[in-house]
């Protein structure tokens, strides 16, 4: 995704489909995920006109949310139709956290 300026440091940013194509999971997933709370809000969104759906609202994910939920992944390994415990997803929103405040300076 074409990348951003950030006090004159390049970032990069992925949709939801891209995001989903990195860590091996369906861009279904990350919206139920979403959802239901276990993957945090995205950083940004983008207003964009859609023929299918009219105007909506686009998600960005920083490459740091992009590598922390691909880490989480592959420690928790969340299967289908497996509940997530809640320490686990605490642990994904603090490590999330941690990262895009680390990101953004804050």
């Amino acid at each position: 995704f074409p990348s951003h300026d950030n006090q004159g440091q390049s970032i990069w940013l992925f949709s939801t489909h891209e995001m989903a194509k990195a860590v091996g999971r369906r861009p279904r997933v990350l919206r139920d995920w979403e959802r239901k709370g276990i993957l945090p809000k995205p950083s940004l969104t983008q207003k964009m006109e859609s023929p299918m759906l009219g105007t909506c609202n686009r998600r960005l994910y920083l490459r740091c949310q992009l590598d922390t939920l691909a880490w989480w992944i592959n420690r928790v390994n969340p299967g289908k139709g497996v509940a997530v415990k809640e320490s686990h997803i605490q642990l994904l929103h603090d490590k999330w956290n941690e990262a895009t405040t680390k990101f953004w300076g804050s």
